[in-house]
């Protein structure tokens, strides 16, 4: 049976071939968009987290503006 559906999506990637690239077109960009908001999120939670008393550690950023 289920090679049977492997056939049909086969046959009907083969017949319409933009409908299919747009559509693996938008699976990868969904998928790397994904997995690259999952990463970012990752590494702003792990944070100097490997140092004891982590919760208490404060990250301070400044901007230097230089005038020509």
């Amino acid at each position: 049976m289920l090679l049977h559906y492997l056939k049909t999506a086969l046959r009907s990637f083969t017949s319409q071939k933009v409908f299919t690239f747009i559509n693996m077109a938008g699976l990868a960009i969904g998928l790397a968009s994904a997995i690259l908001i999952i990463l970012f999120i990752f590494d702003e939670l792990t944070f100097d987290t490997v140092h004891p008393d982590a919760e208490n550690t404060y990250r301070i950023g400044t901007e230097f503006i230089q005038e020509d």
